[in-house]
């Protein structure tokens, strides 16, 4: 009986794993199918019935695995996002050790261009997916910003905490500026094309523009701002000396005039 019994929970165990396996595998294909499907269609004109068409998986299947279109979204999109974020905060820790005390703004902007650079010379599909999304017209507090607080804010704020550190004379609040004027023009002059499917223009000859112009010219904003704050802060300085300066000549007067009354 015993050996009996343990022969049925054997059976019970493989065909439980068999289902788990099975589930797994029209999970991911769900997930890849919502990927590429919000990726080229966006938020609002994707259906589950066209996710569930494309992945070869019943209604049912769909709703076992997610709960809704949006939990649907998060998980799809938040796989090229992870991959994304992490290359970027890699690629930024990698040139802060490479270049120690030389570490330059330009150096930075490259460290964040370079990993969508990179993607882009390989192809890579989850880049593509990621970067398609990345400039849809969404409403982001409804279908992004969940997938952006969880990862690329973080890596954001890395890098702005490093820019901060080689651009001593700017304030937080225009350093972070300039780095949102960086995001957006990185953004329509490489992925905007992307969207629009010009991939083979993106690569080769215009790529090594951007390396070779766009990003020393971006550093220049930056660097040309920082000037502005530190002259003014060499203004003021200077300022300060004189006002010590003038301050102590008066009182030494003062004492001269006094010392002169008393020997009279």
């Amino acid at each position: 009986m015993a050996l009996k019994k343990d022969t049925r929970q054997k059976a019970v165990t493989r065909e439980s794993r068999s289902w788990t396996s099975k589930g797994e595998a029209t999970k991911e294909r769900i997930l890849n199918a919502a990927e590429q499907l919000f990726a080229e269609q966006g938020f609002s004109q994707t259906t589950i019935r066209d996710i569930a068409k494309k992945a070869n998986a019943d209604l049912s299947s769909m709703s076992y695995h997610f709960a809704s279109k949006q939990e649907l979204f998060d998980q799809a999109m938040a796989r090229p996002a992870e991959v994304w974020c992490k290359n970027a905060r890699d690629a930024l820790e990698t040139t802060v050790l490479r270049q120690g005390d030389q570490l330059t703004v330009e150096d930075v902007l490259l460290a964040f261009a370079d990993v969508s650079f990179r993607a882009l010379e390989q192809g890579d599909a989850e880049w593509l997916n990621y970067a398609r999304l990345a400039t849809q017209r969404m409403r982001p507090t409804e279908n992004m910003n969940s997938v952006l607080t969880a990862y690329y804010l973080p890596v954001r704020k890395r890098y702005l905490t490093v820019l901060g550190g080689v651009l001593k004379d700017m304030p937080a609040s225009e350093v972070e500026w300039c780095f949102s004027c960086f995001e957006s023009n990185f953004g329509a002059m490489v992925y905007g094309h992307v969207n629009a499917n010009e991939i083979d223009m993106l690569r080769g000859k215009y790529l090594e523009q951007l390396r070779r112009n766009f990003i020393p010219f971006c550093a220049g904003g930056f660097d040309r701002v920082n000037k502005v704050y530190a002259d003014q802060s060499q203004i003021k300085k200077k300022g300060a000396t004189k006002r010590q300066s003038k301050a102590g000549s008066t009182s030494g007067a003062k004492a001269n005039r006094s010392a002169a009354r008393k020997s009279q």
